[in-house]
């Protein structure tokens, strides 16, 4: 949908950050066909940003609460998940190059 997406579910309810579409609230749009993704998860609350790839400038997208034990990574996925009675996705294709992860040391 050209947008950069940050989408959770808090246990009762899904929760957009930023939605897909462009009526949607603090929508971030881009004609990018590859983009850099960030996600940081420090004590109680999860951030992420993106950039063009190869962009210096990294842009921010948001920021949420999390309640999860010291131990849990923040991860990327990809969805092609169709909206709506009798709707098809659409095919795509997402390849990641890489996907790393770092653990900082307690203390």
């Amino acid at each position: 949908v050209g947008s950069i997406i940050f989408e959770y579910h808090d246990g009762k309810k899904h929760i957009k950050v930023n939605g897909p579409h462009t009526f949607s609230p603090n929508n971030i749009r881009t004609d990018a066909t590859r983009v850099q993704l960030q996600l940081t998860k420090e004590k109680d609350q999860v951030s992420a940003r993106w950039r063009p790839y190869g962009d210096e400038k990294w842009q921010e997208i948001g920021t949420i609460p999390v309640k999860l034990p010291a131990y849990t990574k923040a991860g990327v996925t990809a969805l092609n998940r169709a909206q709506g009675k009798g709707v098809k996705p659409t095919p795509f294709t997402a390849r990641f190059d890489y996907v790393r992860t770092c653990a900082l040391s307690p203390g």
